[in-house]
């Protein structure tokens, strides 16, 4: 809502911070162990990371087009027709949000430093074949590796417009559908629509967290990796 930072784009704004679990309680009014505990009881396994500033997560598509339901519901009472309209980007306008004017990878350059996302460094020695830099050891050391995402903004290295967290931590989702669906996928037991996640999660290299990069996940399959980031339209952008 209008109470969460965020950055002016070309026709939109983007969140600053990736949805956490007290945005989704305070907004959708269910704490989020209620969240997990209603998956569990599908019957589905379920990992708990949980804290009031960190990324929500395991969510399908469904809970996110119902927490967008509420969110723009709240804002049109609020604001009757002022109200600007709240949803997840396009693959292009998350991209838009997110890089630079130049043709970098990352926040930080042609390399993804360790200080600067959440992601799996532990075990990297090279990118693109070629040796680290001394320089990214360094920024790596004391970094604690922990097994799951960290508080939203824990990085303090943000984006050109200013967004935390868009490299790692959560991949996050977009409504870009990709051609490619599940049962196209050799060995996939469900069909199905699989949508675009940008930015790499807790757990990706350094490649899949490029702005460039693609994930995929599908409608209701509950990923680990993958939150969301909304975008707002003020009624003149509409």
């Amino acid at each position: 809502g209008r109470d969460t930072p965020i950055v002016e784009n070309a026709g939109f704004y983007a969140a600053v911070y990736e949805v956490t679990q007290g945005d989704w309680a305070r907004i959708a009014k269910e704490d989020f162990e209620q969240v997990l505990a209603r998956q569990e009881g599908g019957g589905n396994r379920i990992w708990r990371y949980l804290g009031e500033r960190l990324p929500v997560y395991h969510l399908t598509m469904s809970d996110v087009v119902t927490f967008l339901e509420v969110v723009n519901r709240r804002e049109r009472k609020d604001y009757g027709v002022e109200a600007w309209d709240y949803s997840l980007p396009t693959e292009l306008e998350w991209e838009y949000a997110a890089r630079s004017p130049d043709n970098r990878e990352y926040v930080t350059g042609n390399l993804l430093m360790p200080d600067a996302a959440k992601f799996r460094f532990d075990e990297v020695r090279t990118y693109n074949s070629e040796p680290l830099p001394e320089a990214w050891f360094r920024r790596r050391e004391n970094l604690p590796n922990i097994n799951g995402p960290m508080e939203v903004g824990s990085r303090s290295i943000a984006s050109y417009h200013g967004l935390h967290d868009i490299h790692g931590n959560v991949a996050e989702l977009t409504c870009t559908l990709s051609i490619t669906r599940l049962q196209d996928i050799p060995g996939a037991s469900r069909r199905g629509s699989l949508w675009i996640t940008k930015g790499g999660g807790w757990s990706a290299s350094m490649k899949q967290c490029a702005f460039g990069a693609r994930g995929l996940t599908g409608s209701e399959i509950l990923n680990k990796f993958t939150g969301i980031r909304l975008i707002a339209r003020p009624p003149v952008a509409r």
